[in-house]
């Protein structure tokens, strides 16, 4: 089934059936990566009506369960680049830089009522502070910024960096929840990082003790290290999401695997 006057091609149908088919296996394909079932397939507003009869066909052929819900994002903007606008495609990630995420904001024209939007709506809701700007440099504040009195392009900029801050924060959160997971790095800067700070035989000892039964300071005793070197080290650690501290401030380990994309 395709609809008359279709913009998509045969190839863009077909995909709309693999996508849902392989939910079905995704966390068998994926098992290092994904725990259970998918629960929900959530799609833009294009091609929806085709992926919605694909469901229906696959239900119907029992190659599907009727019970995976589709929600389809209709009216709602979605954040990442398409090739109307920028030939040279991005998939959005939570490891985006300031820099990418302003890319992005500026090729879109990002209005002034949505970037109120997005800091009333979400921003406003998940961060404990703000980045604005203060004495021409970045500075963190309590308050959300007063977007009004700045022009179109800082709005813009103040968006980039409280954006990035929070998926900084949404990463963090994820990973202190996943534990025995996975890390996975796959831009250069984040491969060398991860390599350094796990190349260092005094961090992996840290690592491995970092198993919520030992404080830092029993760490630092089991190594014989002074204990504001292991403290330093679980600081490195707890920012790239390896280790987090339980509510006793005992360090834990959040990764099983290390995954490196190239």
């Amino acid at each position: 089934y395709v609809p008359k006057n279709t913009k998509f091609s045969l190839a863009y149908a077909v995909q709309k059936y693999i996508d849902l088919f392989s939910c079905k296996y995704f966390s068998q394909m994926y098992s290092e990566e994904i725990i259970g079932k998918i629960d929900i397939f959530v799609t833009g507003n294009a091609g929806s009506r085709l992926l919605l009869v694909a469901k229906n066909t696959l239900v119907q052929d029992g190659a599907l369960s009727k019970e995976l819900p589709i929600l389809v994002m209709k009216g709602i903007p979605c954040f990442g680049h398409t090739q109307s606008v920028n030939k040279s495609f991005c998939m959005p990630s939570i490891d985006m830089s300031v820099q990418e995420i302003y890319s992005v904001i500026a090729q879109y024209n990002v209005s002034r009522k949505h970037i109120n939007e997005i800091f009333e709506n979400l921003l406003e809701k998940v961060l404990d502070e703000f980045l604005i700007f203060e004495d021409k440099t970045i500075a963190l504040n309590k308050k959300i910024p007063n977007l009004a009195k700045y022009s179109i392009r800082n709005q813009r900029l103040l968006l980039a960096y409280n954006l990035e801050l929070y998926l900084k924060k949404l990463k963090q959160s994820l990973r202190a929840k996943q534990f025995s997971k996975y890390y996975s790095a796959s831009k250069p800067e984040n491969i060398l990082k991860i390599s350094r700070l796990l190349g260092s035989k005094f961090a992996l000892d840290v690592l491995f003790l970092s198993n919520g039964n030992n404080t830092i300071t029993e760490i630092a005793k089991k190594l014989n290290k002074h204990t504001s070197n292991v403290s330093a080290t679980i600081s490195k650690l707890k920012e790239e999401g390896l280790v987090y501290l339980n509510k006793e401030g005992k360090p834990v380990m959040t990764i099983s695997t290390v995954k490196i994309n190239f």
